[in-house]
């Protein structure tokens, strides 16, 4: 740290003691929501400087870095290729081009924008040689630096020092444009202005040592000073109204700046202050009082209305509270009860509460004792307050005089006498102008003078009652600790428990909206309709449990006191409930993020939340707060998006868009944020990745979204986020990436594969073909084999046998004498010539092959047979060249061509019958057509008639030689045979070809 740096922050120290110690009371502590950072949470230990750049980062300078901050994590800035000049950094001024500019202690200027260096200015000789101190845009858009060695201009070539013409002093310290276009210049001993138009800078009358300069919101500029104090109006308010008078307390000061209502805060050397004015003090907050240093070093008013603080220690955020804690008197007992009279004013106890901006008026200034407190208030149709304590029961009356006590005798009969007062939690008034009150576990209720146990209804068992509410139709409900509820109407008495819906456990409270009673519980809310009582839940499960009080705003939203802070569910929300009573209605939540302390009381017995003088009165075990419901303090800021950063498997990337990952990634991590500094854990989230996500994944208060199992493709990861009250950016944040593909992910690897999936598929076919052909042509081979067995047989055996009979025969004959013997003989051996002929022929057919084309002759003759005497045309028709068929092939196909002209010519009554055969590459096919009536249906579907075989043997014959039969027939269309068998089955030539021919193409 630099000597002047030091110095200065020891004289703040120093008088910052001396003016602690001469104030002789603790000033009052400052009623904002206070968060420190520390070193423990990220933040840097000195802070030097804040700005916050347009798009939402709180940047903060220190004295080892510069961090940017989305109110959840502090990151320094400088990693990668944006490095700083030096981590020591004196001064940030945001402007609102969205540029930042940061000065440095040790002289010279960086310029950055959306997160990244533009330009260093190193310090030089004439430039930017002293401590930066801070930067200025004036109306004609030059950019102004003021630092320990004077103010200085920028220009194309660098910063270059303020012409002496200009007025400026040797140092400048603090700048500021007003609104007129006056540029305000603060310097260790003075301030000087030089106003729109002039051409040079005056002094400001006064005697000006170190302080601040700031313009209000109204446009006046304000001025402090470190010795003298006080606050000093330099310009007036715009609209020329009069100024805030502020009073800061008796010290010195040092910075300033201004919240969006107004109101002034000085950093002191004890800490920060909020500025008193007219009768509001000043309220202060100190290192000794939670202030994360002993003395304040920067402040900024963000644009969401927080103030923060830096000091020597860290960080402070201070947001204003949407509750407000009235000064009402404490009690003895559990927390304040809260009763409604009939002008709105709020009775509490011993107190009477006119309005938020007024003290309680207190009608009873006896001292209290450890009974005089109240376990049940009721303000009945006439005003009047009954308060039932442990001391008596008694009855307050307010007139223009004043207030008047009356005290109500308990009881006297022989129950009470044993029991004694022993007050019990309720009070209540029937539609008969009875009031109801609980003794000793009992209910009583009292007319005319008279207490009545019971009311003189016999059915009100004795059990622990919780509650008593009145209800505008004159309905008193009554509210037990065993999850039971009565209502009694007159003196008819009804009961409702667990089969009516009843799941509240202890009843905490009642209230009528003028269309629904509901009832509060320890197990949560619950609601009348139909004659049962359902359960309210809220959006995300919330049970609202331990409700023990309820109230409703004049614009109809329902208000609950519960365990867990205050909800207030809109009216448009518990009336869906009575179309749905399943609905999950969606609410708001008010706790101690918001300025409430403590917790709702539990006894049961009085309100604990009202409407009234229109505000929400709730009390707590702490005291009594209030909200305004029709001017809440609602961020309607919708809070800035940004994805900060990817991670794939391990590996760090940046947000860069177009970024392409590596081959192989499967899992992404994706960290994001949105700008949002007033409550960072109540933001909600919702994301999705195009391809992945087929709806919006909706988070809260998380802020990194993971993926795994991703393949290689093109992605768009989508963001969107909601501040803490609920104003979502639907514009949001997107980042479009790549993951590269492996070689097997890749589209021509996968294509490949399944082209070398499919040829395989059809290898394995085709070597099934090769295998069923060489399976077919063994089984005609063995059949060939056979017949030339057989051929061999007849001519070895038989035929020899016969033709050396035949010669034996014929010697024979010749020596026989007669001649007509002879003659028979020659006739014998001639008959037995032709046998041998015909045996013969029968062994020349099982040994030869066919030729070419003898199949298409055969049939044709055949055809040419069956035509004589049937009066029809043929015509025969041969396609292709013919080639030698197998000899079992030719056998078989010219048996069920017979077959099928037998049956055309025969049976069909046909005019025209036509036979086709084709020789082709693929295969042998026979075609037989005729117009005659057709095949039976029946005939066709049972394979033929009954004891005839043409049909059977067909497909026999085809399926003995694995061709394909195929038979359409009709009563106007004829029949039409086909018969088809693939090339490597029918042809003997076929073995002719190559064998790769063979297998490839069959």
């Amino acid at each position: 740290m630099p000597f002047a740096t030091r110095l200065i922050v020891c004289f703040l120290m120093f008088v910052g003691v001396l003016s602690s110690q001469a104030q002789s009371a603790e000033a009052e502590k400052i009623p904002w929501h206070h968060t420190s950072y520390l070193a423990k949470d990220g933040a840097p230990s000195y802070v030097t400087s804040l700005a916050q750049t347009p798009d939402g980062w709180l940047w903060v300078a220190s004295s080892t870095g510069l961090y940017r901050f989305d109110g959840v994590r502090f990151e320094l800035f400088g990693a990668g290729v944006d490095q700083l000049l030096y981590t020591d950094i004196s001064a940030l001024r945001a402007l609102p081009d969205g540029s930042l500019w940061a000065g440095y202690r040790y002289g010279g200027a960086t310029l950055l924008r959306q997160g990244h260096v533009v330009r260093h200015y190193p310090a030089q000789k004439g430039g930017l040689n002293g401590t930066t101190w801070d930067f200025v845009r004036d109306p004609c858009g030059q950019l102004w630096a003021a630092t320990a060695r004077g103010l200085f201009l920028l220009k194309q070539d660098g910063f270059h020092a303020a012409p002496a013409a200009l007025g400026a002093p040797p140092a400048v310290i603090r700048m500021q444009i007003d609104r007129n276009g006056g540029f305000w210049l603060r310097s260790p001993d003075s301030i000087l202005l030089r106003a729109a138009g002039a051409d040079s800078f005056k002094p400001v009358p006064g005697t000006w040592g170190w302080g601040g300069l700031a313009e209000a919101p109204d446009g006046g500029i304000w001025a402090n000073d470190h010795m003298a104090g006080g606050a000093h109006l330099l310009l007036a308010p715009a609209r020329g109204g009069a100024a805030q008078q502020w009073r800061p307390a008796p010290g010195p000061s040092g910075q300033m700046a201004f919240d969006r209502a107004g109101r002034m805060w000085n950093l002191r050397g004890d800490g920060v202050e909020m500025a008193g004015a007219g009768d509001v003090p000043s309220r202060q907050l100190s290192f000794q009082r939670g202030l994360s240093g002993e003395t304040g070093t920067a402040i900024l008013a963000d644009r969401e209305g927080n103030i923060w603080v830096g000091t020597n220690g860290g960080l402070d955020r201070f947001r204003e509270n949407k509750l407000t804690q009235y000064p009402a008197l404490s009690t003895q007992g559990e927390a304040l009860p809260l009763a409604v009279g009939k002008n709105g004013e709020i009775w509490s106890e011993l107190q009477v509460i006119d309005g938020p901006d007024v003290p309680p008026v207190v009608y009873d200034r006896a001292t209290p004792t450890p009974t005089s407190f109240s376990t049940a208030e009721f303000v009945d149709r006439d005003g009047r307050l009954w308060m039932h304590t442990f001391d008596n029961l008694v009855r307050i009356e307010r007139s223009g005089r004043g207030f008047t006590r009356t005290v109500i005798p308990p009881p006297d009969d022989e129950a009470s006498k044993k029991a004694g007062v022993a007050p019990g939690p309720a009070l209540g008034m029937d539609s008969d102008g009875g009031l109801w009150a609980v003794f000793h576990s009992s209910p009583y209720r009292l007319k005319d003078g008279k207490w009545t146990l019971n009311g003189g209804i016999d059915q009100l068992p004795k059990i622990g009652y919780t509650t008593m509410y009145t209800a505008p139709d004159g309905v008193l409900w009554v509210g037990t600790r065993k999850n039971l509820i009565f209502s009694l109407t007159g003196r008819t008495l009804r009961q409702f428990d667990e089969k009516d819906g009843i799941s509240l456990g202890a009843v905490s409270q009642f209230f009528w909206d003028g269309k629904t009673l509901w009832a509060g519980g320890n197990n949560g809310l619950a609601f009348l309709a139909g004659g049962r009582f359902h359960k309210v839940v809220g959006h995300g499960g919330e049970p609202f449990q331990a409700t023990s009080g309820i109230a409703q705003s004049d614009d109809g939203d329902l208000w609950l006191n519960s365990g867990s802070g205050v909800f207030r569910i809109p009216y448009k929300e518990h009336r869906q409930l009575l179309k749905d009573a399943g609905y999950r209605v969606q609410y708001a939540t008010l706790n101690h993020e918001d300025g409430l302390r403590g917790a709702a009381p539990q006894f049961g017995g009085s309100r604990n939340i009202v409407f009234a003088r229109g505000r929400i009165w709730v009390t707590t075990t702490v005291g009594v707060f209030w909200f305004d419901p029709k001017h809440p303090l609602h961020n309607r800021l919708a809070p800035p998006v940004a994805i900060r950063g990817l991670s794939a498997n391990d590996q760090e990337y940046g947000a860069t868009a177009g970024l392409t990952l590596p081959k192989g990634t499967s899992r992404i991590r994706i960290d994001y944020t949105a700008l949002s500094l007033t409550m960072p854990d109540r933001m909600q989230f919702r994301y999705r990745l195009d391809g992945v996500d087929a709806e919006w994944q909706q988070v809260t208060n998380q802020r990194a979204a993971f993926y795994t199992g991703l393949g290689p493709g093109r992605y768009r990861f989508q963001v969107q986020a909601s501040n803490n009250d609920g104003v979502w950016n639907d514009a949001g944040a997107t980042l479009d990436f790549d993951i590269a593909p492996k070689l097997v992910q890749t589209w021509w690897f996968k294509a490949a594969i399944v082209a070398l999936l499919l040829l395989m598929l059809w290898l394995a076919h085709r070597l099934r073909l090769l295998h069923a052909t060489r399976q077919a042509r063994a089984k005609f081979e063995e059949r060939l084999d056979e017949r030339e067995r057989i051929a061999r047989d007849l001519h070895d055996t038989l035929l020899q046998s016969v033709q050396g009979m035949v010669l034996v025969v014929n010697n024979a004959a010749q020596r026989l004498s007669s001649q007509a013997e002879k003659d028979d003989i020659e006739r014998a051996l001639v008959h037995a010539d032709a046998a041998i002929q015909e045996g013969r022929d029968r062994v020349q057919a099982l040994r030869l092959e066919d030729d070419p084309g003898e199949l298409f002759d055969t049939l044709v003759q055949l055809g040419a047979q069956r035509l004589q005497g049937h009066g029809c045309e043929f015509v025969p028709t041969l396609v292709g060249k013919p080639r030698l068929l197998h000899p079992i092939v030719a056998e078989e196909c010219s048996a069920i061509g017979r077959e099928a002209l037998a049956n055309a010519f025969r049976h069909a009554r046909a005019t025209r019958v036509t036979l086709e055969v084709a020789y082709g590459a693929a295969g042998l096919r026979i075609a037989i057509r005729d117009n005659g009536c057709g095949i039976p249906a029946d005939v066709l579907a049972a394979g033929g008639r009954e004891r005839h075989w043409g049909l059977k043997g067909m497909k026999e014959r085809a399926a003995k030689i694995q061709a394909a039969l195929d038979c359409r027939s009709s009563a106007d269309g004829g029949t039409h045979w086909q018969l088809s068998l693939p090339a490597r089955l029918a042809y003997a030539d076929h073995a002719g070809d190559s064998r790769w021919r063979r297998f490839l193409f069959g």
